[in-house]
């Protein structure tokens, strides 16, 4: 469930960010995580994992904003909605 709201909330922005159309591309592949990765990393084992890995041609976003975008109820959105960046949760999750 929590693998599904990120993707969506991703989806959600990526639509904001291409008002004029574009693509989002979602890819998945094989990574094998060693022990000098896990070393650098608190909490991450290594072996086999599935990277999931998302993007979009969307507009960039400022830099002052984009340092921003982790922040816990940050939104890009010109009128609060339902829908703010999310990314906050998103990064707590992965």
């Amino acid at each position: 469930m929590q693998v599904e709201t990120a993707l969506l909330n991703l989806a959600i922005n990526a639509r904001d960010a291409m008002p004029n159309g574009g693509s989002l591309i979602v890819g998945t592949n094989n990574a094998a995580i060693d022990q000098q990765y896990t070393a650098r990393e608190v909490g991450v084992d290594p072996g086999e994992y599935v990277r999931i890995s998302v993007s979009d041609t969307g507009k960039d976003m400022p830099g002052e904003m984009f340092r921003k975008v982790f922040e816990p109820f940050f939104t890009t959105q010109k009128s609060w909605s339902r829908y703010g960046l999310c990314l906050s949760m998103d990064y707590g999750f992965a």
